[in-house]
């Protein structure tokens, strides 16, 4: 529901007629203490190994978060609670999400199939997920 990825998806449906609605559960994770500061600044504060465990796509690293936030772990339930809810209860056989690199970078990295090294997130890159029988399944992007 903030505006860089309700302009993306304003951008990216724009001639398809498609309904967008907005949801604070596909925000970014908050990050607590360090909300808003450089990356510089976090690692000066907290360590690069802290930096590092943030970035990290490792399932031992899901865990990790700043003081006054979120952990990886919490984010990515609340977006899979959130998708999972939205499959269960519409008609839809097909949902598009635009949402923030952490985001679709958690969905991916912790789905069926993902690859072991972090996937480049860039504006308007296209990824697709399917969810079979409570599992994520990861089927790559899609060039446009």
């Amino acid at each position: 529901d903030l505006q860089r990825a309700s302009e993306t998806a304003e951008i990216a449906f724009k001639n398809l007629g498609v309904p967008i609605q907005l949801y604070e559960e596909l925000r970014e994770a908050s990050l607590g203490e360090p909300e808003g500061w450089l990356v510089s600044e976090i690692i000066d504060k907290y360590g690069e190994q802290s930096w590092e465990k943030w970035i990290s796509v490792s399932e031992d690293d899901l865990d990790f978060g700043f003081p006054g936030g979120e952990s990886k772990r919490s984010q990515l339930k609340r977006v899979c609670d959130f998708l999972e809810s939205i499959a269960a209860n519409s008609n839809f056989e097909r949902i598009a999400v635009s949402s923030h690199g952490g985001v679709l970078r958690r969905l991916i990295h912790n789905s069926v199939g993902a690859p072991q090294s972090p996937v480049p997130i860039p504006n308007c890159k296209v990824h697709k997920l399917l969810l079979e029988t409570d599992k994520w399944i990861y089927k790559g992007d899609i060039d446009r």
